[in-house]
This record gives C-alpha cells, sequence and structure tokens, in this order.
C-alpha cells in the first residue's frame, strides 16, 4: 500500500481542510496517510472512524506563508521538513503539502534530490479544457529564468506524468508562444523548440488559448510565464464570479 506522509499544518486554513481532504481521498482509494504535524489539533477534525486507518508524525513547528522558503531547511521540527525527511528516510513515498510551496520545493529538492538527469525542478497545475482531459501546464513559478535545455526537461517530465499518472494515451506536448507558427516567440522558446521535437508528443508552439481548448495535453514555459498565467486565470475566474453576482442581484427575480 502506497504511503504518504501529508503535511497537516500547510496552508492557508490550517488543518481542517487538509483533513477533509484526506478523508475524502481515503473513502475512494486504499493508502496510509501519514499526517505530520501537531497531533492534537489534527484529532480535532479526524473522526474516530478514521484513526486506525491513519499514522502521525509529531512535528512542533509550521512554516508560514509570510516565513522565508529557507526556513523549511533550518526549522527542522516543522512539518514539512519532517513530512520530506519521511520520504529522504523511506517511511514514505510521497509527500504532500497544501502550504507554503517555495518551502516545500526547497526541502524537496535539497532533502530528497532530483531525478537523474533533470537539473531543476519544476511547479505544474492542471487547467481546465473543454475537453474531459485537463490540460497540464508547467513551469509555473519554480525557474523564473531558464535555459533551453531547463524547458526540454520540462517537456520530457510533463509528457511522462500526462501518460503515466494522468493516463493519457500519446500526450500532446506544446510549447508556450506568441503564436501557433514554427517561427513565432521569443529567444528561449526559438532555441527550445528543436528540442522538444526529441519528444514523441511535441506538436509545435501552443498559445494561452490552446490551454484551454483541449488541443493539448501538455503546455510548457518558463516559470515567470507560468506564474503570470496562472494568477491571470485566476483573477479571470474571479471576476467573472463577481460579474455574475452583479448581474443576478440586478434581476427581476432578484428584485421581487
Amino acid at each position: 500500500m502506497i504511503r504518504i506522509a501529508i503535511d497537516a499544518m500547510g496552508g492557508d486554513f490550517g488543518p481542517e481542510p487538509i483533513i477533509d481532504g484526506v478523508i475524502q481521498a481515503l473513502d475512494e482509494q486504499q493508502f496510509l496517510p501519514i499526517l505530520v504535524g501537531d497531533k492534537e489539533q489534527i484529532l480535532e477534525y479526524l473522526p474516530q472512524y478514521y484513526i486506525n486507518k491513519v499514522e502521525f508524525e509529531e512535528a512542533s513547528d509550521v512554516i508560514a506563508m509570510a516565513d522565508a522558503a529557507t526556513d523549511a531547511l533550518k526549522r527542522k521540527d516543522s512539518s514539512i521538513f519532517k513530512a520530506v525527511e519521511l520520504v529522504r528516510e523511506g517511511k514514505a513515498d510521497a509527500v504532500l503539502s497544501a502550504g507554503h510551496s517555495g518551502a516545500t520545493m526547497i526541502a524537496a529538492t535539497l532533502r530528497m534530490g532530483r531525478i537523474p538527469g533533470i537539473k531543476k525542478p519544476a511547479l505544474a497545475t492542471l487547467m481546465p479544457s473543454i475537453t474531459k482531459e485537463k490540460t497540464l501546464v508547467l513551469d509555473v513559478g519554480s525557474v523564473t529564468d531558464c535555459k533551453p535545455e531547463n524547458l526540454f526537461q520540462f517537456g520530457a517530465m510533463g509528457e511522462a506524468y500526462a501518460a503515466k499518472i494522468m493516463k493519457i494515451k500519446n500526450p500532446k506536448v506544446g510549447l508556450l508562444a506568441n503564436g501557433s507558427e514554427d517561427s513565432k516567440g521569443n529567444e528561449l522558446t526559438k532555441a527550445t523548440f528543436p528540442l522538444l521535437k526529441a519528444l514523441d508528443g511535441f506538436i509545435g508552439n501552443v498559445e494561452g488559448k490552446d490551454i484551454f481548448n483541449g488541443k493539448v495535453s501538455v503546455v510548457v514555459c518558463d516559470g515567470f510565464t507560468g506564474n503570470i498565467l496562472l494568477k491571470t486565470a485566476e483573477g479571470a475566474v474571479s471576476t467573472i464570479f463577481d460579474l455574475m453576482k452583479q448581474y443576478i442581484r440586478k434581476s427581476l427575480p432578484a428584485k421581487v
């Protein structure tokens, strides 16, 4: 059974939503959650029925969102450090955290190491599309200044993730650019383009709209561009919902 070390204290809202997620996952999948954090606080949100389905790893410290990312290596009793150490020591197979992304990335990279041949890690996110399959976008903030070889490695990791984890047969990989023509892009993307041709699923340059229209399974970009893309999408969705609320309030049924 797969063992997942879970930073139960990381996140904007404390352990409650983390534990809720663990409960939902346990209802759907067989795995062993190792909840890392303040056991007393965790038990406040964990129903009695699930206590025998989890393990606990005590941690008295939490890396807050306002803390420096490098604190993850200095504060060895923090929940994220201890969660990563469980994987490093072979006591867990994976680590999960909804907390400080920078601290998580640094702890995982320096304590667990990277895949052989991969020089820099990437942050990936799943974006919605009009098809039943979501679109994997990477990097969305880990490496802001990339070299072509970094983007190629992101593409290789993304293609493997889409095939093995997302179960997409023959995933399509696209390079985010300012046009779909091969000649479009900046110096970085133009230098990356020929490298990505080595991937079986590479289909060439894609535009931002292609993330949502189902044209591509994996979109590759540098962390600076990807983070702006992610924050813009979040802002657009929030604005649309706000406009819908305003419209509903002004509608005739709402006034009645």
